[in-house]
């Protein structure tokens, strides 16, 4: 409530208020909310202001006369009106962060078919839309907001808490929400460089999000220190003035920002990825003192009988690896008859397998794999010595190696898209980022489904995860992988994949690609729709219109097309390529900016 001294100097400004509802006075200004990733847009948060340059400029004094007169309703559909109008105008594919008061929402005027009529008249999505629940008080009634939220969600909207850490957005209405996405209070970021409590509390909020499937959005980032300990925190998107003030239009983050996310995250990856991608057998393998073949037979057994858990000894003259004793391989020999007489004293070399498998340090985990398993059956569990430079460095048992391979192999998943099992958006980043600073020729190409949304609708998403799994495999029989990695074929996301080739780009792999999933393509139709060449769906404007078969459009950048300093700089370039391809009726490629 406001206070009965700044209560006396609103009532004066109450005219000018209901002058600004009736007419339309209200304006709205835009802040971008970007990944921390590579500086992508992910939305745009509509705030409020009054008049520019009046009293009522200032969102906090507006709305405190608008509780004053009872009109919050009111003047909540004013700015939701408005905003939605401005947005729909810039046509971006973006999504509309919306602060929606939870009372308003629990009112009964304040309904869905409001909302979504207000965003068909512009031809926005409800799936654009985020209600942004902000709140000052309570909820009175817990169950019934949550079943008001639940039908705000199965209508296609989703939810974001706002402030969270402050007020009544703690873990209760977290709880209650389970929203889409969660904003940490500004407060909370201030100065968090400094304040090691506040980096606990975010580090647990992080795993929190990630556990439960919710977007974090850190707002109020307004100082580099703050950002950089946002980034080692793992917070997903941010918002504040480092990157943009609130504007009239859609104006994305500083181009200064997006080049030093990307170079950063860039960095970041290359260190998560580098055991994945090369990971050494050194890296696994445990230490083992190593015995000389002078050594007595009787002195590795009773070394054995001491350590339960040694399974194997390497034998080494001058640290250079002669050979290997397992223990079944020790006991089975003496265990015989007479075994135990005719070895008990002799040296170890007389029972030693002379022949064991050796690799380098620096052999991958899945060549020293394939290596193992090409051994004999009566040595194919063997333990592998492992050297540096000839010299003996270690041990690794088959059991190990294969752990450590299922291991890499999960870090692998983590980078990899789910449906098509092809690497993702952030292995796609590190090979772009790779191959535009290696000074060689290169091409990317672009990969992106035209009217693939329409066939989504029309035949659901059952059929059109089929699609893309078409799309995958097309791509990966057409660009096989050569002994250095390349092409290397990536999955973005949804529809959009990433080939990147090395040397000089024969345009007539591209034609094959084209000509192969134009005829595959048509297979994914049902008879009715091949005979008639086309099929009805509902546009983006709520309305029924004919749609094509599923083309392809390929975007093609290569080094010519530069010089690039990140990734992000590339994708644009892409991004507005492709959007040039997209054009033309059915597949095509676009290189030089001319359509083949």
């Amino acid at each position: 409530m406001v206070d009965a001294g700044r209560r006396d100097v609103y009532s004066t400004l109450y005219p000018e208020f209901r002058a600004l509802l009736r007419n339309g006075g209200v304006n709205t200004v835009f802040q971008p909310i970007i990944s921390l990733c590579d500086g992508a847009v992910l939305g745009y948060e509509a705030l409020s202001r009054g008049k520019a340059g009046s009293a009522l400029e200032s969102p906090r004094v507006l709305f405190a006369i608008a509780e004053e007169l009872g009109m919050t309703w009111e003047l909540e559909y004013a700015c939701r009106r408005m905003a939605i109008g401005r947005f729909a105008a810039f046509a971006s594919d973006a999504l509309l962060f919306l602060n929606v008061d939870p009372h308003v929402m629990q009112d009964p005027e304040f309904t869905d078919e409001m909302t979504r009529v207000q965003l068909s008249e512009h031809g926005i999505p409800a799936a654009g839309v985020v209600f942004e629940l902000t709140e000052q008080a309570a909820i009175a009634n817990h169950r019934e907001f949550t079943a008001i939220l639940e039908h705000y969600k199965a209508k296609g909207f989703r939810l974001a808490v706002d402030d969270a850490g402050s007020g009544y957005s703690g873990l209760n209405l977290i709880c209650h929400v389970k929203p889409h996405f969660l904003k940490m209070d500004m407060n909370l970021v201030r100065n968090i460089h400094r304040d090691a409590f506040k980096q606990q509390l975010l580090k647990f909020t992080v795993d929190f999000a990630k556990a439960t499937g919710i977007s974090l959005i850190a707002e109020g980032i307004e100082q580099e220190a703050e950002l950089l300990t946002i980034l080692d925190l793992g917070v997903e998107y941010g918002q504040g003035f480092l990157f943009a003030h609130p504007q009239p239009e859609l104006i994305g983050p500083h181009e200064e920002w997006v080049q030093r996310l990307c170079a950063g995250q860039h960095r970041r990856l290359e260190n998560k990825l580098r055991h994945i991608v090369s990971a050494k057998v050194g890296d696994s393998c445990h230490a083992m003192q190593p015995y000389d073949p002078s050594t007595q037979c009787h002195q590795i057994e009773t070394l054995f009988a001491q350590d339960e858990s040694v399974m194997a000894v390497p034998i080494a003259r001058d640290n250079r690896p002669v050979g290997l004793v397992m223990r079944e391989k020790l006991y089975g020999r003496l265990g015989r008859q007479y075994g135990y007489s005719l070895f008990h004293n002799r040296p170890i070399t007389t029972i030693m397998d002379p022949t064991p498998l050796i690799v380098d340090f620096n052999d991958s985990l899945e060549a020293v794999a394939q290596a193992a398993m090409q051994r004999p059956a009566s040595t194919l569990y063997d333990h592998i010595i492992v050297t540096v430079q000839g010299a003996y460095f270690g041990l690794i048992s088959v059991r190990d190696l294969l752990e450590r391979i299922t291991e890499q192999g999960i870090k692998y998943a983590q980078y990899s898209n789910p449906l098509t099992g092809l690497p993702g958006n952030i292995m796609i980043q590190r090979e772009i980022e790779r191959i535009i600073h290696s000074c060689e020729q290169f091409a990317v190409l672009y990969f992106d489904l035209d009217h693939f949304k329409a066939y989504n609708d029309a035949y659901g998403f059952d059929r059109g995860d089929e699609v893309l799994k078409l799309t995958a495999g097309l791509l990966q029989e057409t660009f096989i992988p050569t002994d250095d990695g390349t092409p290397f074929v990536g999955h973005l996301g949804g529809d959009d994949f990433f080939v990147v080739l090395t040397g000089q780009l024969d345009t007539t792999i591209l034609e094959e690609c084209i000509r192969n999933f134009d005829a595959r393509i048509v297979t994914y139709y049902d008879d009715i729709h091949r005979e008639q060449g086309f099929l009805y769906a509902v546009n983006r404007r709520g309305d029924p219109e004919r749609f094509p078969f599923i083309s392809v459009s390929i975007a093609v950048v290569t080094e010519q097309n530069g010089p690039f300093q990140s990734y992000h700089e590339l994708a644009k370039c892409a991004s507005e390529v492709k959007q040039q391809c997209k054009m033309v009726a059915g597949s095509c490629y676009l290189h030089d900016r001319r359509c083949q």
